[in-house]
């Protein structure tokens, strides 16, 4: 209602500004975007956020985390409001300059407040502002100057000099060049964590899976959310970059155990969170509550585009990425090209039909296991591969991932272990970008004995003695 009213008394955008908490900003920035889609009229949408002395926002977000998540709203600026003053703005504002691709804001308040004879009292005087924000300007090259608490029209007529001496008297200076690297990123409350890892991948904790883990579904199910927790932060000790969490469990209500679990990690864990869910309220139900950049798990064609249209909606109005499954109205791709072609048409659907970027499209090609004993199943590990290797260099930008246990079903523990290890080394080098594992039982293959590892090759690639070939 408020934003509608701003339309109607014909604001020129909406500013989300002192924001501390990115479930808030979400919050208003669809507030907004509702609003103008019942009207029919654009405006931009500004937001900024609030950085305190600490480094952080007040719930805990740095400025990365903060960028990453805003970002995925498809907001027009970013920028910096209240708290301090620009002194203490600097470093967020030079990280913004390197970093954030969009326009960038800065209104600090008249330095940090002091008590004078039980008054408060802002120190900076507007001179020594406008020589700050002139420092911004030319050397960080923002775009958006003005000022927040302790300041008056003495500190805008000054702001408003110093942009009159700007090239040669003109009233809109031209910023600084910048050279923005922005990193493709999801988030969790607190921190960014990039997609792509240096010389790693991006490793999804498997363990608070309710189908896949006995040990979360036995707590979830006696809503022992304490040990359900404790699960997820001995994953992240153990390397996990983010969580998939599914509370999928016959006889429980699934939006009730999901939202109990992110209401409790979005706090006490730094990694961001996967949403694994086949139903759509539960989904959209959980990234309500979550503030960070979350991914959801995940979208396919099994039973045609409508149900992909309704997950990609949440995904641009929660600002998520998504895992998209090589699966059509035929079924599950197993072969290469299939494989390759239902790639191209999620890229098609979710960035060209969506614009969601590329580098939030995480694929699954799907492994499946190849310790049956049946002759049609002994290729499939290595077709994964071949599509693996044909998707990264036909679609450069997207991310590539594997539900990578999937690979060893039926092996004795022991075998698993150096199967999905072995598996993950050979996608790795193929192309793939991400893995929803089990971290801790995982072993880099110089640490398994040789000859392990070329059984578990022999496996993946079909490679069989003279006498098994015969047979």
């Amino acid at each position: 209602l408020q934003a509608h009213g701003l339309i109607e008394g014909k604001a020129d955008a909406f500013l989300i500004e002192t924001a501390q908490d990115p479930l808030q900003i979400k919050a208003a920035v669809n507030g907004a975007k509702s609003a103008m889609n019942k009207t029919g009229i654009t405006l931009p949408v500004m937001v900024q956020v609030t950085v305190e002395t600490t480094g952080t926002m007040l719930v805990g977000s740095d400025i990365a985390a903060a960028a990453t998540i805003i970002d995925a709203l498809d907001v027009f600026s970013l920028g910096l409001n209240c708290a301090t003053g620009p002194q203490e703005m600097a470093d967020h504002v030079r990280w913004l300059s390197q970093n954030w691709p969009k326009k960038i804001s800065v209104l600090p308040n008249a330095g940090l407040p002091e008590m004078h004879e039980g008054h408060v009292h802002f120190p900076l005087g507007p001179d020594e502002m406008a020589r700050w924000m002139e420092r911004f300007l030319k050397e960080d090259g923002i775009n958006i100057i003005g000022g927040c608490c302790g300041t008056n029209e003495n500190h805008i007529a000054a702001l408003n000099a110093m942009l009159a001496r700007q090239e040669n008297g003109k009233r809109r200076p031209r910023p600084a060049p910048r050279t923005q690297h922005w990193v493709p990123a999801v988030a969790s409350l607190y921190q960014q964590v990039e997609l792509r890892q240096d010389n790693a991948i991006l490793a999804i904790g498997e363990r608070c899976n309710a189908n896949g883990s006995k040990k979360f579904r036995e707590a979830q199910d006696r809503e022992d959310w304490d040990t359900c927790i404790d699960m997820a932060k001995e994953q992240v000790k153990e390397g996990s970059h983010t969580l998939d969490i599914c509370t999928a469990f016959v006889g429980r209500d699934e939006v009730h155990d999901m939202n109990a679990m992110v209401t409790r990690l979005r706090g006490s864990v730094t990694a961001p969170l996967v949403i694994d869910s086949t139903e759509l309220n539960v989904l959209e139900s959980a990234l309500k509550l979550y503030g960070g950049k979350a991914i959801i798990n995940s979208i396919n064609f099994e039973d045609g585009e409508e149900p992909a249209h309704k997950r990609m909606k949440l995904a641009k109005k929660y600002g998520a990425a998504v895992i998209a499954l090589t699966i059509d109205e035929e079924g599950m791709a197993k072969d290469v090209e299939r494989k390759v072609s239902i790639a191209h048409r999620l890229y098609k659907f979710c960035c060209e039909g969506y614009g969601l970027p590329p580098s939030d499209l995480m694929i699954d090609p799907l492994t499946f296991t190849i310790c049956t004993g049946n002759e049609d199943d002994r290729k499939l590990g290595l077709w994964t591969l071949e599509a693996i290797e044909r998707i990264h260099k036909e679609l450069p930008d997207i991310q590539i991932i594997l539900g990578l246990s999937n690979i060893s079903f039926g092996l004795n523990p022991a075998a698993r272990h150096v199967l999905n290890s072995v598996y993950l080394d050979h996608a790795q080098k193929r192309g793939m970008t991400g893995a929803i594992i089990h971290v801790s039982k995982i072993a880099p293959l110089h640490k398994i004995p040789a000859h392990e590892v070329q059984a578990a090759e022999d496996l993946i690639y079909d490679r069989r003695s003279p006498m098994e070939s015969a047979a």
